[in-house]
């Protein structure tokens, strides 16, 4: 119930701010990372937006190898390993706002579809 309220609020508080003409602060776009497949291409996707581009980041932690991230907070790749891969993103717009993530991006093994053994083999 909290993640989804969280989730909530970081895709409508930048409408909000929108909607009476002040300018969107520095605020994440999203906050639970969807699953990775090992060896299949991950969604792009973008972290962070608002506040005045362009942003410096710095990531600590670690990506599975084949994915990166950009200064501009757009995770995009290829996983080719598996696990819990847990990193903090520290990201700061021109004008000198400041934000910090955690994330945890789970790479799991695609599973192939279990065969049908009633019908027997193929003639």
């Amino acid at each position: 119930m909290i993640a989804l309220r969280l989730i909530a609020l970081c895709l409508f508080l930048p409408l909000a701010a929108m909607a009476d003409g002040a300018s969107q602060p520095l605020h994440p776009i999203i906050a639970i990372l969807p699953k990775g497949q090992l060896n299949k291409p991950y969604p792009s996707l973008t972290l962070v937006a608002g506040g005045t581009p362009p942003y410096t980041s710095q990531i600590a932690g670690s990506l599975p190898q084949g994915m990166s991230l950009s200064g501009t907070g757009l995770l995009v790749g290829t996983p080719r390993a598996t696990g819990a891969f847990r990193f903090t993103l520290d990201v700061t717009d021109s004008a000198g706002a400041t934000l910090a993530l955690s994330y945890v991006l789970q790479v799991d093994v695609v599973q192939a579809p279990p065969r049908n053994t009633l019908l027997g083999p193929a003639h």
